[in-house]
C-alpha cells in the first residue's frame, strides 16, 4: 500500500511530528525517510500501530422544552456503545444529584422543578470499554420556563348572602393577560367561565348559593397556559 499521508516533514535535529489524520480504523504506520541533499532514500526500520477505540453513537438526542415554573420536566438521551456513561450538564456545567436534579449520571435527567433553572442542557456519553475513553456530547436542549401568575388576595362582596341569592368573589389589581377561573372548593369544580384580568378590580360571579360554600380561584396566564 505504501500511501503517503500528509505532507514530508523536514528534520530538525531534534523532535518531529508526522500527523497521522483523523482514523476511523486501526492503522500501521510506516515512515520512509530522504536525504534531500541527494535524493537517496530508505523506509526507516520499525513500523508503529495505533489502536483506535470506538466512540458512542447518540441515536436520540435531548428534546428542547418550554414548562411553566410550578412544573418539573425530564430529558432524555439515546446512545449506542459497549459500556456507555453518561453525565448531564447546564450551560456547559456539570450537574450533581443534588437539589431539584437527580439521573445526572443516567440517560434520562429528571428536574422536579423547573423555577430557576432555565438554560441549554446536555449530555457527555463515554465509551468506557478501552483506554483511552471516548467522549461524545449531545445537541444541547433548551428548557424555557414561563413565569406563574402573582399569587392575588381574594375577598368576597358580600360573605352572607341569604338563601338563593349570589355574590361576587373579587380581585383587587388583577394581572392583564390573566385569566380567572371561579371554582368550588370542594372538588375543585369551576364555576361560570373564565374572567380576564384587566389591571384593576375583578368580580366572579358565585351564581345562586343554597348551601355555605368555599370558594379558591385559578388564575392562568394566557399566554403561555
Amino acid at each position: 500500500g505504501a500511501i503517503a499521508i500528509g505532507s514530508p516533514v523536514a528534520g530538525t535535529g531534534g523532535l518531529i511530528n508526522l500527523p497521522t489524520g483523523n482514523l476511523t480504523a486501526n492503522t500501521t504506520f510506516n515512515v520512509f525517510a530522504t536525504l534531500t541533499a541527494t535524493g537517496c532514500d530508505t523506509e526507516m526500520n520499525n513500523t508503529i500501530g495505533v489502536t483506535v477505540n470506538a466512540i458512542p453513537s447518540i441515536t436520540t438526542h435531548p428534546v428542547s422544552v418550554t414548562q411553566c415554573a410550578d412544573n418539573g420536566t425530564t430529558f432524555t438521551v439515546a446512545a449506542t456503545g459497549t459500556t456507555l456513561t453518561y453525565q448531564w450538564r447546564r450551560n456547559g456545567v456539570n450537574l450533581t444529584n443534588a437539589g431539584v436534579y437527580s439521573g445526572v449520571n443516567t440517560s434520562t435527567l429528571t428536574i422536579s422543578s423547573v423555577a430557576g433553572v432555565a438554560g441549554n442542557f446536555d449530555v457527555v456519553v463515554t465509551e468506557t470499554s478501552a483506554t483511552p475513553n471516548c467522549p461524545v456530547t449531545s445537541n444541547a436542549a433548551t428548557l424555557a420556563v414561563n413565569p406563574l401568575p402573582t399569587g392575588l388576595a381574594v375577598t368576597t362582596a358580600a360573605s352572607a348572602i341569604c338563601y338563593g341569592a349570589s355574590t361576587n368573589i373579587q380581585i383587587a389589581g388583577s394581572q392583564a393577560g390573566v385569566t380567572y377561573q371561579l371554582r368550588n372548593d370542594a372538588g375543585d369544580i369551576a364555576i361560570g367561565s373564565p374572567v380576564a384580568g384587566t389591571g384593576g378590580l375583578i368580580n366572579l360571579p358565585t351564581g345562586n348559593l343554597t348551601a355555605n360554600t368555599t370558594f379558591n380561584v385559578f388564575a392562568t396566564i394566557t399566554a403561555t397556559g
